[in-house]
């Protein structure tokens, strides 16, 4: 063979060379940057996803101290009440054994007489006075 006839063939293989460079990234490349593009598309869906969980359990957290203290100030609430309700109760009770153990001292013994019977009585034993000196002075024994 010449030397003609194998430089031939080099400027054919750099003509090939030169049209697949032409054409654009190889196969190979092409495939590579499609794997590249899904795994940080995964990548960036795992982090948004995870970013919206982390907000969402940190709006869940601060909602849930809100109901606790909303529930502890209500809770408060009506305990307070409750004491003021006992309170309420315990100084009626103190007031009724009062007014039972006044009414006791103060209220007349329902046998005990009373006011018109007293005058009845006074009306009663003038009368007989008086008849008493009567039938004294007719039997002259006074």
């Amino acid at each position: 063979m010449s030397e003609e006839q194998t430089e031939t063939p080099l400027v054919v293989e750099e003509i090939n060379v030169d049209a697949e460079a032409k054409k654009g990234p190889s196969l190979d490349k092409r495939i590579s940057n499609k794997i590249e593009n899904a795994i940080l598309i995964g990548m960036g869906a795992f982090a948004i996803t995870r970013d919206e969980i982390e907000a969402t359990f940190e709006k869940l957290a601060e909602r849930g101290e809100v109901v606790r203290q909303d529930k502890r100030a209500k809770m408060e609430e009506m305990r307070l009440k409750w004491e003021e309700m006992r309170a309420e109760q315990r100084e009626k009770m103190k007031v009724k054994s009062t007014v039972v153990n006044s009414t006791a001292t103060v209220a007349p013994d329902p046998d005990a007489p009373t006011k018109a019977d007293i005058e009845s009585l006074s009306k009663t034993i003038a009368e007989l006075a008086k008849k008493v000196e009567e039938l004294s002075s007719a039997t002259g024994t006074a």
